[in-house]
């Protein structure tokens, strides 16, 4: 076994070995966070440039798509006078001809009166309000009752109970389905 001399209590003590210094201190710089974008700043001219090219886009898209609403409206005010001609005209089969014919008519007003709803919508100034509120509105005009035709006393005209023909009904209950969406909206009384 081999010993390991030790310094003589004597001796001094070892001097320690000097360390060598860089002269510079190296920082590494922390690693960017995979999928970020490196942080460049856009200048506030191009975010113009860019902000007011998607506005011009978004207008266009919304002129072209009221265009095409105002487009479908007047198709469906067409169908709707044509059909209505139509069934105004004599008929000349039978009953059942005329029955079908009645039936269909309070659901052509509804119709209509759904696309002058949706007229009015666009056309009102806080159009995407309207619009989101459109949704609520549907469902109940689609919900009012389609009165049927009831027979009259001796073959009369199919008035109602309240002496009323149908078609009277149906108009009454969708103008006050109307009028109370104005009011909502602040066009009315």
């Amino acid at each position: 076994m081999a010993t390991v001399a030790s310094p003589a209590a004597g001796s001094p003590a070892p001097v320690p070995q000097s360390r060598t210094m860089t002269s510079k201190e190296w920082v590494i710089p922390p690693r960017p966070k995979p999928g970020r974008k490196p942080a460049t700043d856009t200048p506030p001219t191009k975010r113009k440039a860019q902000n007011r090219a998607a506005q011009r886009a978004f207008r266009e898209r919304r002129a072209a798509r009221v265009g095409e609403l105002e487009e479908q409206i007047e198709a469906q005010k067409a169908a709707h006078e044509r059909t209505v001609k139509e069934l105004r005209e004599p008929t000349t089969g039978g009953s059942g001809t005329t029955s079908n014919s009645s039936a269909a008519v309070p659901r052509l007003g509804l119709s209509l009166s759904c696309a002058d709803a949706y007229k009015t919508l666009s056309s009102h100034r806080h159009f995407d309000r309207a619009a989101d509120d459109i949704g609520s509105w549907l469902p109940k005009l689609k919900a009012l009752p389609v009165p049927r035709p009831q027979p009259g006393p001796a073959g009369g005209r199919g008035l109602g109970r309240d002496g009323r023909a149908p078609i009277e009904v149906e108009a009454a209950s969708i103008m006050s389905v109307l009028k109370d969406f104005d009011v909502r909206f602040g066009r009315g009384e």
